[in-house]
């Protein structure tokens, strides 16, 4: 079931491509680097390769990143931190594949 479900999901990123390329070009996203001791907690995309990933994920319009990326933390692990919990490491520009957006 599971390989089923990494296939479907490769089909509709494949399928969904053009519309990434319109929806990651308007806006910033987040990546959330969490650290305890010497483990960093990744997450494995489905929607992908299933490749590791950090958590993290679009902004939504006005929002501020500190807030955009506790959000996206809670969505995509369950874990609720603070603002006081992070710390801003900066800004990156992301280009691969086409794709180009700010994180």
């Amino acid at each position: 079931m599971k390989q089923l479900a990494m296939a479907l999901g490769r089909i509709a990123s494949w399928l969904a491509w053009p519309a990434y390329q319109v929806y990651f070009r308007r806006g910033a996203r987040t990546r959330v680097l969490l650290v305890s001791g010497d483990e960093i907690l990744v997450l494995k995309g489905w929607i992908n390769d299933g490749t590791y990933i950090l958590p993290g994920g679009g902004l939504h319009t006005g929002e501020d990143p500190l807030i955009g990326a506790l959000r996206e933390t809670h969505e995509e692990t369950g874990l609720r931190l603070q603002s006081g919990d992070l710390t801003p490491l900066g800004t990156d520009i992301y280009r691969k594949a086409g794709l180009h957006f700010t994180y």
